[in-house]
């Protein structure tokens, strides 16, 4: 499935993402991958000219932001029953956390990194790309459990995609274009169609020979013959709880006419 139109980018990626929760929730589901997005970040551009005003370097405020977002341990608690270790989280949670880490201290007044540098959030250097129609878009590969119906689990993803949709905002609902590459389904639906119509004029065109030559005792016989046969071999798949795949239905097509000609000489044998 394919996110694409002029959109800013992080709001492609934040409806990607919800998108992937709620297909990775369908059941015959086995994973969905987003491909073309890239990692968040923050950037802190360090003014030269502002932190060296304070007195400071570049090198003590990278010094700061590397030994900071820890889980520091801070020993252990005896409570009579047991000891549990404790740690302290300074962990770095919003972007105001890192704004307000102090570089320097002297008596009430504090610099922080805010003060010497610009901080806002961003996306690392990209390592893929996904193009629709020359536009920049996302794309969510859907991967299906093995041995379940792609048709059913296909349609089902089709049908949450477009619940989804209709929640978002009046202005993405236009502005987002969503399509659907490498649909597998449309191949076993070909296949099923070919299957079925290759079996109903086997059918009849067998029977209208046969009743002109043989007679409608023999036509009647073969004309049961190769629907029954079919459907004998689905019920022994069934049985062994087998699924129907590209290779099962290429065999019955391939059937079809063996089961022509061996109805008709046994008939008249």
């Amino acid at each position: 499935m394919t996110l694409s139109g002029e959109v800013p980018e992080r709001t492609l990626l934040r409806l990607a993402r919800d998108l992937k929760d709620e297909l990775e929730g369908i059941t015959t589901v086995l994973e969905v991958k987003i491909a073309g997005d890239r990692e968040e970040m923050l950037e802190v551009l360090i003014d030269p000219v502002r932190i060296e005003s304070y007195g400071l370097s570049p090198e003590l405020a990278i010094q700061l932001v590397a030994s900071s977002n820890l889980l520091v341990a801070a020993g252990s608690q005896d409570t009579g029953h047991g000891r549990f270790s404790l740690k302290v989280p300074g962990l770095l949670e919003t972007t105001e956390d890192i704004m307000r880490l102090p570089i320097k201290t002297d008596g009430d007044a504090v610099v922080t990194l805010s003060d010497v540098a610009e901080i806002r959030r961003t996306f690392k250097d990209p390592d893929s790309f996904a193009r629709i129609d020359g536009r920049s878009a996302l794309v969510l590969e859907i991967v299906k459990r093995s041995g379940e119906n792609i048709i059913d689990t296909i349609e089902n993803v089709r049908r949450i995609v477009q619940l989804e949709k209709k929640n978002w905002p009046g202005p993405l609902q236009k502005a987002v274009h969503i399509g659907f590459a490498q649909d597998k389904s449309k191949d076993i639906r070909v296949m099923l169609n070919d299957l079925q119509n290759n079996v109903i004029a086997a059918v009849l065109l067998v029977m209208i020979v046969v009743i002109a030559a043989l007679g409608l005792r023999t036509a009647g016989l073969v004309g049961i013959a190769i629907p029954g046969s079919f459907l004998t071999g689905i019920l022994v798949l069934s049985a062994f709880d087998m699924t129907i795949n590209i290779v099962v239905l290429f065999a019955l097509i391939l059937a079809v006419g063996m089961l022509v000609d061996g109805a008709i000489v046994v008939t008249e044998f």
